[in-house]
């Protein structure tokens, strides 16, 4: 799985939590993903947290529990996910994205699971003050499972 992440960083000072994850970049090092949160966020009251992705060609801000503005190459743009759409018209939209070719990527509890392992490194890297190997040995089978099943 080269989009996992391996390990966590979480600089004490800015609060900063940079994710290392196994898929390489072109000079050869781990494609990283830092985020930052404002000094005074709960991170558990995401309706006043705000954090900033930055990637390579830009970056991304979520700000409470409804809005996103990114800034990619120079061309920004901001959108607000309302919650004045019923259960019905999310399941046509999701209808329509898949009829016309778009994967609709749907979550499955390995992936709440390897979130939770996540989680548990940044707690464990923000105690210890350095970096954090992710243990993904409850997302991964079993081999006396994976053997089972084959």
């Amino acid at each position: 799985m080269q989009s996992e992440c391996r390990s966590v960083v979480v600089d004490s000072d800015t609060g900063a939590i940079t994710l290392k994850f196994r898929r390489m970049n072109r000079d050869g090092e781990p494609v990283t993903a830092r985020i930052l949160f404002h000094a005074g966020d709960h991170l558990g009251d995401f309706s006043s947290s705000s954090a900033m992705i930055t990637c390579r060609h830009g970056n991304i801000r979520l700000s409470g529990d409804d809005k996103i503005s990114w800034d990619i190459l120079g061309k920004k743009s901001t959108e607000t996910l309302n919650r004045d759409r019923t259960a019905h018209d999310v399941m046509f939209d999701l209808f329509g994205r898949r009829l016309v070719g778009g994967l609709v990527p749907v979550p499955e509890i390995a992936d709440l699971i390897k979130a939770h392992e996540i989680h548990q490194a940044v707690i464990k890297s923000r105690e210890l003050q350095t970096e954090v190997i992710v243990d993904h040995s409850l997302s991964r089978p079993s081999q006396d499972v994976a053997r089972s099943e084959s």
